[in-house]
């Protein structure tokens, strides 16, 4: 257990209770922030783009852990997951997963609307998250019960109580939203991720995704998911004092195609609100100077998400 984490996470419910109030708090790329508690992407219309086997290695950023459980549920069961920021490990493969070994179909979805209630009741969630305790390994154990206590011992006595989980996670969607993952579209979909993920080799590390070659440069993959990831990379690359344009999209790209396997398929980025009706987004990266009329290799690929339609950015490696 990461006692730096553990203590993170106390001082962010110590600080919220004591103000009697949610903060959001956090900056993008920090090692210890809120937690994206479900995926806001149309990952389900998202991996269906591309045929998948299941020899499939793959590597994949953490967030929610959508999307890995969506390569779970199509049956990839060795992934290696990153992500900046340190808390998602905790979560997705303590508390997330333990709930799909747990938990039914419907009972999966009842203990989602029950821990994302903002009027949950402190008992009730609490004994909810201590029955998945001896599902978790001891890491995750030890890290989440020392969480539920401290969060139930400042709380307890206190006339407005706040849900623990809106003081660690954002992004609590409403559970018509959870249909946009593969595995949460059906019973049967449901299934498959629940046989599978107790035989899944899932591995996580905490990398900044601009370092992800090096740090996996003895790996090759299949698949790469990068999310929304490259939308802050215009931000870092001013840090190093560049700029992110398209020459350095490739450059990146090509970085990443040193971790694949040839025909692997880059998921390069999720872009939100793409397009409507007649209108289609030409600047797809923010803080960027890249434009999709420069593309030459990339493909993008609506992806259906409510009233707009999303995008995705998919790149092959040929050779």
């Amino acid at each position: 257990m990461n006692n730096i984490a553990l203590e993170k996470v106390l001082k962010m419910i110590e600080k919220q209770v004591s103000l009697g109030k949610i903060l959001l708090e956090g900056e993008s790329f920090s090692k210890y922030q809120k937690i994206f508690m479900s995926t806001n992407e149309n990952i389900k219309d998202s991996l269906n783009l591309v045929e998948f086997e299941d020899k499939y290695k793959a590597l994949s950023v953490m967030a929610s852990g959508d999307h890995t459980f969506n390569l779970i549920n199509k049956n990839i069961l060795n992934i290696d997951t990153f992500d900046t920021n340190l808390l998602t490990e905790y979560y997705v493969l303590g508390i997330k997963r333990s709930m799909v070994i747990k938990y039914t179909y419907q009972k999966y979805i009842e203990k989602y609307k029950d821990f994302t209630d903002m009027n949950a009741n402190l008992e009730n969630n609490t004994e909810a998250l201590y029955d998945l305790l001896p599902l978790m390994d001891m890491k995750y154990r030890v890290f989440w019960e020392k969480v539920i206590d401290f969060n139930y011992m400042i709380q307890k006595n206190k006339q407005n109580k706040i849900n623990l989980f809106y003081m660690l996670f954002v992004n609590l969607n409403h559970i018509n939203y959870l249909i946009n993952n593969n595995y949460l579209s059906n019973e049967d979909e449901y299934n498959n991720l629940k046989n599978n993920i107790v035989k899944s080799n899932i591995r996580f590390n905490n990398v900044n995704a601009i370092n992800l070659s090096d740090f996996y440069k003895n790996n090759r993959y299949d698949v790469v998911l990068l999310s929304n990831i490259l939308d802050y990379f215009g931000k870092e690359y001013k840090k190093i004092n560049k700029v992110f344009n398209y020459k350095e999209l490739l450059k990146y790209e090509d970085s990443i195609f040193n971790i694949m396997n040839k025909d692997g398929v880059l998921f390069l980025k999720y872009i939100i609100n793409f397009s409507k009706n007649n209108f289609v987004r030409n600047n797809v990266f923010m803080d960027s100077l890249i434009k999709t009329s420069e593309f030459s290799r990339e493909s993008i690929h609506k992806v259906p998400n409510g009233s707009l339609d999303d995008g995705m950015i998919l790149v092959k490696k040929l050779d």
